[in-house]
């Protein structure tokens, strides 16, 4: 089933997301009791989500990748991934690494590299050639990660709640730098997710109520702060999603409406950035935390 315009790639802006920001989010795996083998379809376009394929593949948690016309999601702890054409809605066999990833990034403007963190070991994915390069012990931290980094075009950004500080990946240079200790990333956040804004700020959402903006401006942080508004369901081992102007959180733990019995959900929200509004979105079709998030353009 081939997708239309959403897909549609359009000219880089220098300095920010513009017209690249990820438009259409893929969730595979994931689970509320039953640990799924679908992968799930939400377009920020509509607020939509659908079911487009079954990949025959029950993973819990391990995080996708995003490339250009295709996304990965593991297979077995291997770590053996698959491609999944987001032209196509297709699967095939694709690339291995060593060790089973913790959480993911990449350069969110070009799409022409994906790094993978596996424990102390850093992999770099060309998303060229799908071919991934592993650098080893690039520093002693983040230790605890999050579902999805902060992806910009220069630097990923990690959040590391066991001791409440924010790490940088440069791709440029391969250093991995500790941001210093924020106070706000605490064991309460439980597993957040990253949300990038622009090239100069990322968002943190987690557990608790908190959103939290991060200001990163020449290789460094130079502020952070609680966004003026909150998200009002919980979206710890959650999922996101940005588009140029919008960012959206969606399923994860725990329910706090009721009407997935306390446990893991399929609810969406979304934050406009210009003023940090919340709006309140659809379901998505499968109530699960944990999966693989795969972002297209």
């Amino acid at each position: 089933m081939p997708l239309s315009k959403d897909l549609t790639r359009k000219k880089m802006i220098p300095g920010s997301l513009g017209a690249l920001g990820k438009s259409v989010g893929y969730l595979q795996g994931g689970y509320r009791g039953t640990v799924w083998t679908s992968i799930q379809y939400f377009n920020t376009s509509t607020n939509a989500g659908k079911i487009v394929y079954d990949s025959g593949v029950q993973r819990s948690y391990v995080p996708g990748v995003n490339g250009r016309l295709a996304g990965y999601f593991s297979i077995d702890d291997s770590s053996r991934y698959n491609s999944f054409n987001f032209v196509t809605n297709r699967a095939a066999s694709s690339f291995s690494v060593s060790g089973k990833p913790q959480v993911t990034c990449s350069d969110a403007e070009v799409a022409s590299e994906s790094w993978l963190l596996t424990g102390s070991d850093w992999i770099k994915l060309d998303m060229t050639t799908v071919t991934p390069t592993s650098y080893g012990n690039l520093s002693s931290g983040p230790t605890m990660t999050s579902r999805q980094a902060g992806s910009i075009s220069t630097h990923g950004l990690f959040s590391n709640t066991s001791d409440t500080c924010v790490y940088s990946l440069q791709f440029a240079t391969k250093s991995v730098v500790n941001q210093g200790a924020t106070q706000i990333l605490n064991g309460n956040m439980q597993i957040v997710a990253g949300m990038e804004s622009s090239d100069t700020r990322v968002y943190f959402v987690g557990f608790t109520p908190y959103t939290i903006q991060i200001n990163f401006v020449g290789g460094r942080m130079t502020s952070y702060r609680y966004a003026q508004s909150t998200f009002t369901y919980q979206f710890g081992e959650s999922h996101s999603l940005s588009s140029p102007t919008t960012g959206y959180m969606m399923a994860g733990y725990n329910d706090t409406t009721g009407r997935y019995g306390g446990t893991q959900h399929g609810l969406c929200q979304s934050i406009a950035f210009a003023t940090e509004t919340i709006n309140t979105l659809a379901d998505l079709v499968l109530p699960q935390s944990s999966g693989q998030m795969m972002q297209g353009f």
